[in-house]
């Protein structure tokens, strides 16, 4: 292969590999916007959300977002689990950690202008079953009940159950009567952006090139 011809591939490869990196995570679930209107403590209370998947899933992300006085309300890590489904309610603990979430201000203000939006991320790895299960998040771990303004955001009502939370430590669901903010991702079944895609098929056409370059001049 000649020198204009490797550097055919050469570029080719580069715009394949640069394509894979810019793949998004796929969301697998998606519980409506942060409304900035309301939000439930997740300080002194554990609050759950349901979710419900329909095809074999490996959770590898959660976002949610939170309204709080400052950045001092956030204890440096979230206790998470995951819940299956008992009739509608948060039953038994199928996955937990605690985890150093990303706590990141958006700028925009939240509990009706009381409060700040913070967007929270943090990465699990959860392989679950289609089906409904629920997902509970504290600030800080369960056995720190201390109170901080620190809230699970709200969104619109929805066709999913209300938002429960539990007093802790008593064991008891109780019915918040609210939505909640929040997003659950899945790398391994990442698809590539539009944009992604032209980069792949000049990627491959490059190839392609090289390939008949290489023919003319055997």
């Amino acid at each position: 292969m000649g020198i204009i011809g490797k550097r055919v591939v050469t570029q080719a490869v580069a715009l394949i590999l640069l394509a894979a990196a810019s793949a998004e995570a796929a969301t697998i679930f998606d519980n409506g916007p942060h409304d900035g209107i309301s939000g439930t403590s997740i300080s002194d209370l554990l609050v759950a959300e349901d979710f419900t998947i329909s095809v074999p899933t490996i959770l590898t992300g959660v976002r949610f977002w939170s309204a709080q006085a400052s950045a001092a309300d956030y204890a440096g890590t979230i206790d998470w689990f995951i819940y299956a489904d008992s009739s509608g309610s948060p039953g038994a603990v199928l996955f937990s950690a605690s985890v150093a979430a990303t706590n990141t201000a958006t700028g925009f203000p939240a509990g009706s202008g009381l409060y700040l939006e913070f967007q929270n991320d943090f990465a699990v790895s959860v392989s679950l079953a289609p089906g409904t299960y629920w997902l509970g998040l504290h600030d800080g771990t369960v056995s720190d009940t201390t109170f901080r303004d620190f809230y699970w955001g709200t969104t619109a009502a929805n066709v999913t159950s209300a938002g429960m939370y539990q007093e802790l430590p008593d064991p008891l669901w109780i019915d918040s009567l609210l939505e909640h903010a929040f997003v659950l991702s899945d790398d391994q079944a990442a698809v590539p952006e539009p944009g992604t895609w032209v980069l792949v098929a000049t990627g491959l056409g490059g190839l392609a090139a090289a390939r008949r370059f290489r023919c003319r001049r055997c």
